[in-house]
C-alpha cells in the first residue's frame, strides 16, 4: 500500500511540474524577452491569417493593441483562414522576429528615397503586431516613409534603444 501511495504522489508531482501556465497575448510582449528560446503556451483570438503564405496567424488579446505573430513550425501546414475569430491555444517556442535600429531605418529610408523596391511591412496586421498605427500608414502619401517615421518615434520613446519584437514558432495548436 505504501508503494502505491508513493507512486501516486510521485505521479502527481511529475504531472504538476510538466504543466505550463498559459500566457495571454496581453502579457506576451512583457514576458517574451525573458522567455526567448523557451516553449510556452499562448492563447489568443485569430484576427488574420497571412494570405501570401498561410503560415502566419495573428492572435489578439483583450487589449486593442495587443497582437502576437505565430509562425507555423517546420512540420506544420498552413493556417486555415476559416479560423479567424476563433481562440487558438498554441504551444511553441518564443523567437525574436525583428530587431530594428536607426541604422536599419537609415538604409531602408535611403532605398525608398532612391526609388528602390524597398520592402516594408505591407500587411496592416503585421504593422499592428509591431505597435504601429496601420491606418495612419495606409493614409500617408508615402506609406513606407510613414512606417519608418513611426519606428523612429518608437525608438526615441524607447530611449534610443533597438526595438525588439517577438513571436512564437508553433509546435502544435488547438482551435476552439
Amino acid at each position: 500500500m505504501k508503494k502505491i501511495t508513493l507512486f501516486a504522489v510521485l505521479a502527481l508531482v511529475l504531472t504538476s511540474c510538466s504543466q505550463q501556465a498559459v500566457i495571454t497575448v496581453d502579457d506576451f510582449a512583457s514576458k517574451a524577452p525573458g522567455l526567448e528560446g523557451q516553449t510556452v503556451i499562448l492563447q489568443g483570438t485569430a484576427t488574420h491569417v497571412c494570405s501570401k503564405s498561410g503560415r502566419k496567424v495573428f492572435l489578439a488579446g483583450e487589449s486593442e493593441d495587443a497582437s502576437v505573430t505565430v509562425f507555423a513550425g517546420e512540420n506544420m501546414g498552413k493556417y486555415d483562414p476559416e479560423t479567424i475569430g476563433k481562440v487558438y491555444t498554441v504551444k511553441g517556442k518564443v523567437i525574436e522576429t525583428a530587431r530594428i535600429d536607426n541604422a536599419y531605418l537609415d538604409e531602408w529610408q535611403n532605398e525608398v528615397m532612391e526609388g528602390a523596391a524597398a520592402e516594408g511591412h505591407d500587411c496592416e496586421h503585421e504593422q499592428s503586431a509591431m505597435g504601429l498605427d496601420a491606418e495612419a500608414i495606409a493614409l500617408a502619401e508615402d506609406p513606407q516613409l510613414a512606417e519608418i517615421r513611426q519606428y523612429r518615434e518608437k525608438i526615441a520613446a524607447n530611449g534610443g534603444n533597438d526595438l525588439v519584437f517577438y513571436g512564437l514558432e508553433a509546435k502544435s495548436f488547438t482551435v476552439k
